[in-house]
């Protein structure tokens, strides 16, 4: 084949490479909620949309100026569909009067894996611990000597949860999201002030269930608005099933909460001991206006399929 045809050939290759994910912004924008495989699409888009930058190169070099500018325009987006999640990190507080580590974890409620949680625990000893999945197999073994107040709602299946406070609790309550709850604690801060935290985990967007995830992430936006804006500092945790190309995850983050993990990079938590790295960030913790982060990162593999997120969080 002499070059001119292969020229050509790249030219056509391109164009058609762009036509393609000009279609998945579309449905990114228009229809990711909708589907299992759009809620996919949308999910993945940090790695997605990377074909458009070799696309760029390559026109650059050859000089193809329109295919160059299409190229460019999808880079762009990205480029703003991508950015929280490596600039404008909240940072730490100066002086806090109180600190807590959190830690977010799923256990995955079909697998033995609260011996592995509990050494992980004990290493790491956060003062919060927030656990999707807490099921009568996932907890096996998850030693609690440690912490004084442990509000749960274990059940087989992945519909359980578990909350662990070495802080006292003043108050609970639970919000019903139809076939699990949404559980509500306001703890005793240390230095006398109070936390709100919230455990999250809704249904996975599977086949026949996508309808109901959405709505329960509708419902968890409503149930935790109040709080966004609240007297009292207030952390949403757990596992959301969702990332930030969701809509429904958006708009919580649109209210004013704040993905702890945004500006520090993937920090991709599912799906965990697979071929592939974790290339999905579905595990959060959110928190409201006013409480720093001194720093977050991913914890170690219990053999979950899920990663867990373990930050330390300031409050005044």
């Amino acid at each position: 084949m002499d070059r001119p045809r292969r020229a050509q050939l790249a030219e056509y290759a391109g164009s058609a490479t762009l036509g393609a994910l000009l279609i998945a912004g579309i449905l990114r924008f228009a229809a990711a909620d909708r589907s299992q495989w759009l809620v996919l699409l949308a999910a993945l888009t940090p790695f997605v949309y990377l074909p458009a930058w070799v696309v760029a190169a390559a026109a650059a070099i050859a000089r193809k100026w329109l295919l160059l500018v299409s190229a460019l325009l999808v880079v762009a987006a990205h480029v703003w569909w991508t950015a929280p999640l490596f600039f404008g990190a909240r940072g730490a507080l100066h002086h806090p009067s109180a600190s807590a580590k959190v830690l977010a974890l799923n256990l995955n409620g079909d697998r033995a894996t609260g011996a592995a949680a509990g050494r992980m625990i004990a290493k790491l000893r956060p003062d919060l611990v927030v656990l999707s999945e807490a099921s009568p197999m996932s907890t096996a073994g998850l030693d609690l000597a440690d912490y004084p107040v442990q509000v749960s709602g274990v059940e087989t299946g992945t519909k359980g949860w578990l909350v662990l406070s070495k802080w006292p609790l003043l108050d609970e309550r639970r919000v019903d999201l139809g076939d699990r709850q949404l559980p509500r604690l306001e703890l005793r801060r240390p230095d006398g002030g109070r936390l709100v935290l919230w455990q999250v985990h809704p249904i996975a967007p599977i086949p026949g269930y996508v309808a109901q995830w959405r709505h329960q992430l509708q419902a968890i936006r409503r149930a935790v608005k109040a709080d966004e804006r609240g007297d009292v500092p207030a952390v949403v945790a757990g596992d959301f099933n969702a990332t930030r190309d969701i809509p429904e995850f958006g708009a919580l983050l649109d209210d004013g909460w704040a993905d702890a993990a945004d500006g520090h990079g993937l920090l991709s938590t599912w799906r965990a001991g697979g071929r592939l790295p974790p290339l999905l960030r579905l595990d959060h913790i959110l928190t409201a206006p006013g409480i720093g982060v001194g720093w977050i990162r991913r914890t170690a593999d219990v053999g979950s399929d899920h990663l867990g997120v373990v930050a330390l969080l300031q409050f005044r």
